[in-house]
């Protein structure tokens, strides 16, 4: 019976023994992963928990550009001046000329003529030139000689407008134009006058200078 216990206590000091180095490794492991991590970009797993600084950058400001109507280039009821303008010069020309231009032709010889590439560029000094071209240009088209018969009563009342919008442009123009009139024909209205008389008042008011 003794022998037989000293035999039993041996072999639970063996299996002790053996169990030891397991118990150690594993004691070892968990050392190991709980050791503190530090650092950016570290990989966590197995329920551990990691404090790591993330640096966050706010998005920068999206800027709205708003496009303006600048100081120096002509405003919102000289661009329809000049809109109006080309209207009446394409017009013209649809009825008076056998190869009419359309808008796009009229634009593109006055961008050419400011160097520019569209009329909201123009400098607002130059809008009296530009305006007077283009004024010009629509005289150049009525001056045919088969104007006033193609145009017929429409001849009229066009030679009597630009003659009007003429006039206003000078703070004495209409009452010059008056004078004018008065000396040359008698005539105090427009109205009064026949087609060669009206030409020439409309060829006297585009002679005047600034």
């Amino acid at each position: 019976m003794p022998m037989d216990r000293e035999r039993e206590d041996r072999l639970k000091e063996i299996l002790q023994e053996a169990h030891q180095p397991v118990a150690e490794a594993k004691s070892t492991r968990r050392r190991k992963s709980e050791s503190p991590i530090s650092g950016i970009g570290n990989v966590v797993g197995d329920g551990n928990t990691v404090t790591n600084n993330v640096s966050v950058f706010p998005k920068p400001p999206v800027r709205k550009v708003i496009v303006k109507t600048g100081d120096d280039v002509v405003d919102a009821k000289q661009k329809f001046i000049l809109k109006e303008a080309v209207k009446n010069i394409v017009d013209l020309e649809a009825k008076l000329k056998q190869s009419p231009r359309g808008f796009g032709s009229v634009w593109s010889a006055f961008y050419r003529r400011f160097c520019i590439s569209s009329y909201s560029e123009l400098p607002k000094e130059r809008f009296e030139e530009a305006l007077k071209y283009l004024q010009t240009a629509a005289g150049r088209i009525k001056s045919a000689k088969t104007a006033p018969k193609k145009l017929g009563s429409d001849f009229t009342a066009v030679r009597i407008t630009a003659i009007q919008t003429r006039c206003r442009e000078f703070p004495d123009g209409t009452a010059r134009r008056k004078v004018y009139m008065m000396e040359k024909f008698g005539a105090s209205s427009l109205t009064e006058l026949d087609a060669a008389q009206l030409e020439q008042v409309y060829r006297y008011v585009f002679g005047w200078k600034r």
